[in-house]
C-alpha cells in the first residue's frame, strides 16, 4: 500500500482529504 501511495501522490492527497473529512 505504502508502494501505491509513494507511485501516487495524487492518490495519498486524496485519501488525507477524506481522512480530515472524517475526522471533522
Amino acid at each position: 500500500m505504502t508502494r501505491s501511495l509513494k507511485k501516487n501522490p495524487f492518490v495519498a492527497n486524496h485519501l488525507s482529504r477524506k481522512i480530515e473529512k472524517l475526522n471533522m
